[in-house]
């Protein structure tokens, strides 16, 4: 019984049914008697589904996802590969396990047969692409060459265009600079002494850059600037205080610089043929002789003064008015510090606040704990001292792993409720069928078998329980009274 048993549970074939025949056979004149046993078995299908149809049929997925990879480096090939070859392992693992000798090819081999073809044409794709990618990149790598070439030759040629160009630029340079140095030259040549003569130069502006000392001249006294275009002065004219002359007749001056109100020394003046603002006119008044350039002198310098304070006190307002707001900034910022200062106190106070109840919580935990485990020594005492004038031993029992038996009796209790529901699935539906429930209802019959045999038993033990029982509570009784 035993030993049906295992064949039909374990093993890699199946046992289903044996039938035994008698039967009379007539042979050399005799009637023999012969006895013929008929086993029929089947070959378990779970044991190729899980080690060899899943898993080759999860390398062809993965052989599928690797078209996801980039042609463009040798990861690809290398991976395709390696994913051929675990299905050659594969297929060496199902010739061990497939019977020597076949009259026919089985079906397993046909459809490792088929995946590995399928694999291996992916891989000849792949191998395929890479060769008409890496043909393109060479293709396009001499048209780039080839661009190139054209390129330095055009570039050959625009450089002798650039150099020529460059020759010229530089003559033009070196004759701007002789020019210049020739004019700078020229202006010097215009100082003599303590006077300086620009009339007649066609000066747009005062030549404070081909002269960068002219502002600086200060023992000069005569300066010339009549029959000119002049459109301004230089700021800097102020520093010439030694100025005592200074003609600016018939250019386009509209005004004057704030600085000449520093010419203290200005003596004579003459501003006529000017478009000179109404203001300044009617100070410069006409100019017509001597008498009236010194007045112009005179009264341009009261002019320009009081232009200078108005300047001199709208700058006065403007700093006070810059100290007013650096003040207010300041102001603003030792608010907006103080402010920062007090709310970190706060912080502080509400921290130190904040540990000194997490301490008093702390102690007061700690002696409650005390007095609990005060109270827990004195029960203990009152429970000994009970036991005691008793005379009763008790036994301290191990404290029960609640959790870990309640979780062991959960795991057995759905693990128990799992195999019901699938032996009543094999037992009560159309899946008794299928070659998946045919050992759940073999194992499901033996186990009703076993349980009938031993019924007897299980009477047997019963009855021996129940005596065992009513002598154990009749000597209790006996030993109360």
């Amino acid at each position: 019984m035993m030993s049906g048993h295992l064949i039909q549970t374990q093993y890699e074939w199946l046992f289903i049914n044996m039938a035994v025949d008698n039967r009379t056979v007539n042979q050399f004149n005799f009637n023999q008697t012969q006895i013929v046993y008929t086993i029929t078995m089947r070959r378990r299908s779970a044991l190729y589904i899980v080690n060899f149809l899943l898993p080759v049929m999860f390398f062809l997925i993965l052989d599928l996802a690797s078209f996801l990879i980039s042609d463009s480096g040798g990861e690809k090939i290398g991976f395709k590969i390696t994913v051929l070859l675990a299905v050659t392992v594969l297929q060496l693992i199902l010739n061990e396990i497939l019977p020597a000798t076949s009259d026919r090819i089985p079906l397993i081999s046909i459809y490792c047969l088929g995946i590995f073809s399928l694999m291996m044409l992916s891989l000849l794709e792949t191998i395929v692409v890479i060769h008409l990618l890496n043909k393109d990149a060479v293709s396009q790598d001499n048209e780039a060459d080839q661009d190139k070439s054209l390129s330095d030759v055009c570039g050959d040629k625009d450089k002798a265009n650039s150099a020529s160009t460059t020759a010229l630029e530089v003559r033009h340079s070196v004759h701007t600079r002789m020019s210049k140095n020739s004019k700078v030259l020229n202006l010097k040549d215009k100082i003599s002494g303590n006077e300086v003569d620009l009339s007649l130069c066609n000066l747009t502006e005062v030549p404070v850059r081909e002269l960068p000392e002219f502002c600086n001249l200060t023992h000069l006294v005569k300066v010339d600037l009549s029959k000119n275009q002049l459109t301004c002065l230089p700021d800097d004219l102020g520093n010439l205080t030694s100025l005592q002359h200074l003609d600016l007749y018939n250019n386009k001056l509209t005004s004057l610089p704030v600085s000449f109100s520093q010419l203290r020394s200005l003596k004579w003046l003459d501003l006529k043929d000017n478009p000179l603002e109404p203001g300044l006119a009617k100070a410069a008044g006409d100019c017509l002789d001597e008498k009236q350039c010194k007045q112009c002198a005179t009264k341009v310098l009261q002019h320009m003064r009081a232009i200078q304070d108005d300047v001199d006190r709208a700058r006065e307002k403007r700093l006070l008015k810059e100290k007013e707001q650096e003040k207010k900034k300041e102001a603003k910022q030792r608010e907006r510090e103080a402010r920062e200062k007090e709310a970190r106190k706060r912080e502080k106070a509400e921290e130190k606040e904040k540990r000194r109840k997490e301490y008093n919580a702390q102690m007061a935990a700690v002696a409650a704990r005390e007095q609990q485990k005060k109270k827990s020594e004195e029960k203990k005492k009152k429970n000994g001292q009970a036991a005691a004038d008793k005379k009763v031993v008790v036994e301290s029992a191990p404290k029960p792993r609640r959790s870990l038996l309640g979780l062991m009796f959960k795991f057995l209790l759905l693990l128990l409720l799992g195999l019901a529901g699938v032996a009543a699935a094999c037992r009560f539906t159309d899946l008794r069928k299928e070659a998946l429930c045919m050992p759940v209802n073999v194992a499901v019959d033996d186990g009703l078998s076993w349980a009938k045999e031993q019924e007897g038993v299980v009477r047997q033990l019963v009855q021996n329980l129940s005596a065992a029982a009513k002598e154990f509570l009749e000597s209790t009784q006996a030993s109360k009274n």
